[in-house]
């Protein structure tokens, strides 16, 4: 049964929702025009992170009433649908009162997640239409690369995504002299079975997570193609985005 808004409508004072981008996107769900919600804070701290100052923010976040304005507004401007971004959306305890707020009103969901909580992932994933799993590297590296060690917890993630998810995909952004061959045929082998695994190139900002990163190239797209066509078995498909 679809929720009501009065059962959506959590006891906090305040949505988990701290910033937005101000017009709908085309790219953040690809076939659909969509807004775009973050909240803040993670509990990753990637080098090439493209939204540091979300990352350990504090900002405010939007009342339940001021949201509820916000997505009329999205809607006047022919969004199809809601991405919850950040930061790491799971971090914060009011993800799934968000999630039912949001289904309440009719719209489409899209979650983007790193996959370090498959226990709130499990509590939203049959609500949302659509999961964007973030896999960084091969699970030998985030414990050097990211300090995070417990990549039971991602493998947990990603068969969530491939058992349960509506649709999905697994995403790796490709960073030039971290992504060898041997470490992308590690993550081919981790995620193998997922239906879709997206290729993006890493964009070397002056913002990011580690400035030093900055200095590195932009991922060539004709790497991004090498890649989809060395290491496409085992995967229902290998989308190249962004090169």
């Amino acid at each position: 049964m679809k929720p009501s808004v009065e059962a959506s409508a959590p006891a906090a004072e305040t949505s988990p929702v701290a910033a937005w981008m101000t017009s709908p996107s085309l790219i953040d769900w690809p076939g659909r025009m969509a807004a775009v919600l973050l909240v803040a804070r993670c509990n990753l701290r990637c080098p090439f992170c493209h939204n540091p100052r979300l990352v350990s923010s504090t900002a405010g976040e939007l009342s339940w009433a001021d949201l509820d304005k916000l997505c009329r507004r999205f809607r006047s401007l022919w969004a199809g649908g809601i991405v919850l971004s950040g930061g790491e959306p799971t971090v914060h305890p009011g993800l799934p009162a968000l999630v039912l707020f949001l289904r309440a009103r009719g719209w489409a969901i899209k979650l983007d997640t790193n996959g370090t909580r498959p226990d709130v992932l499990a509590r939203v994933v049959d609500e949302v239409d659509y999961v964007a799993l973030d896999v960084k590297c091969a699970p030998a590296t985030y414990s050097s690369l990211l300090g995070f060690p417990d990549t039971d917890r991602i493998s947990e993630s990603i068969d969530l995504v491939r058992r349960r998810a509506r649709d999905g995909e697994v995403r790796t952004t490709v960073v030039p002299g971290l992504h060898t061959d041997g470490e992308m045929a590690a993550i081919r082998d981790w995620i193998a079975g997922v239906r879709r695994w997206v290729l993006q190139p890493f964009d070397p900002r002056a913002e990011l997570m580690d400035s030093s990163w900055a200095m590195r190239p932009r991922t060539p797209p004709s790497r991004l193609r090498e890649l989809r066509e060395r290491f496409g078995s085992g995967v229902g498909e290998v989308l190249v985005r962004g090169g």
